[in-house]
């Protein structure tokens, strides 16, 4: 079975130039990020607060992608491609699925702590195989009568968590959240009645100090759920037709989509506080014991899943078209700091034009309608220069100047 969403997109938010100069504000806190799709098949990328969507992939018809899982170095996104089959990764620069060799038949999948390995399900049991692409090894053989999915590692890396659908010989069915340890090939029972199928709202995530699970629940027992990975009874956290929940990256959020027609989604509120002509899978939060819920933005938020980690200081730009401003700025990467000073101007249409460093990787992003963007980066005398659709809004180039660093978006006729 899978969920049936009313047909309708989310409505992208066209922000208005003004006219103040701009203004460039750093910062270096850490920030969560989601990836998910619509209900056409495009994928997005935006911060846990709903701002500053990217938009990294548009289904024109021709294939569709469900966000699984993000690297750890935040370069690109692990896909998985229902029309086609099999796991692909979209750049969060943006660009077309490239389909992973060797997860041909995968049904659904995740990546291993480090970012090196991909782990995906397929009809006869789990897999792994490098994010290169190669030869799959299987880890877990699937009995007869049964289908896994959605398989995730723990934080260590010891351990798989996946759903297994069961038959028996009467043909009564079974569905129970499955810990796997690697090394002892040991398999046991955590929860039963949860959602295995990602389409339909299924994902099984660990907190960040693996010592707990969150799962979607069934058709029968809707609502998000939590287990201790150490056994125990399941904490139900929510009632609602509650989808897709992930632990923030610091352990103290759930993050998860809420569909439009339930009882306590915001588009069923009085006063909505996000109201959206196209509301189909609202963004949610809560505490990870189930208090405090609350809607962040209305619109379709599918497949949804918390990725990478940024620890880099940042610049944004905000304001009107035709100015520029020159500061100095920080950034901080897991192992070197670097100074630069930056000087980033807008032309055409493009605001809210951001900038982050890790080593040699430039990431540029920014908002705006337009058919095409020009994006030129400036890194001391080295000159790098890319021109995108006007669907993408992010770009990172690989530079191994050293120097002071410039950024322009211009728009372009496509």
């Amino acid at each position: 079975m899978r969920v049936v969403h009313r047909n309708a997109l989310l409505a992208l938010l066209a922000v208005a130039l003004a006219g103040a100069a701009f203004t460039l504000a750093p910062s270096a806190a850490t920030t969560t990020n989601i990836a998910y799709t619509d209900e056409s098949g495009s994928l997005y990328l935006a911060t846990a607060a709903a701002a500053g969507t990217t938009t990294l992939y548009t289904n024109d018809g021709s294939a569709s992608v469900q966000a699984l899982a993000v690297t750890p170095n935040g370069d690109d996104v692990l896909v998985a491609t229902p029309d086609t089959g099999g796991l692909a990764l979209i750049a969060t620069g943006g660009g077309t699925p490239v389909a992973i060799s060797g997860a041909e038949a995968a049904t659904s999948g995740s990546l291993s702590p480090d970012g090196k390995t991909v782990l995906f399900a397929t009809s006869d049991g789990i897999y792994t195989v490098p994010i290169g692409g190669g030869t799959a090894k299987q880890v877990l053989a699937t009995p007869a009568g049964a289908t896994d999915s959605l398989p995730v590692y723990s934080p260590s890396g010891k351990q798989i968590a996946f759903a297994r659908d069961s038959f028996d010989a009467n043909d009564n069915e079974t569905v129970t959240l499955e810990l796997f340890t690697v090394a002892g090939a040991t398999t046991s029972d955590l929860a039963t009645d949860l959602m295995t199928d990602l389409e339909s709202g299924g994902r099984i995530a660990f907190a960040p100090n693996g010592t707990t699970i969150v799962y979607a629940g069934g058709f029968d027992n809707t609502g998000i759920f939590t287990v201790p990975v150490a056994g125990g009874n399941a904490t139900q956290l929510t009632t609602n037709t509650d989808l897709w929940p992930s632990f923030s990256l610091d352990g103290t959020k759930i993050f998860f989509s809420r569909l439009a027609y339930s009882p306590g989604a915001d588009d069923q509120a009085t006063t909505p506080v996000s109201p959206s002509d196209n509301d189909i899978s609202e963004l949610w939060s809560m505490s990870t014991n189930g208090d405090s819920p609350a809607v962040i933005q209305e619109g379709d938020y599918e497949t949804l899943v918390v990725t990478f980690k940024s620890t880099t200081a940042t610049t944004t730009t905000t304001g009107s078209t035709g100015g520029s401003t020159t500061t100095r700025t920080t950034t901080t990467t897991n192992t070197t700091t670097t100074t630069n000073t930056t000087t980033t101007s807008a032309t055409g249409s493009p605001h809210s034009i951001g900038l982050s460093v890790s080593g040699h990787r430039y990431k540029v992003t920014w908002t705006g309608t337009a058919a095409g963007w020009k994006v030129t980066l400036r890194v001391g005398k080295k000159t790098s220069t890319v021109t995108v659709k006007g669907s993408v809004h992010s770009h990172v180039f690989t530079v191994t100047a050293k120097g002071a660093v410039s950024v322009r978006v211009a728009a372009t006729g496509g």
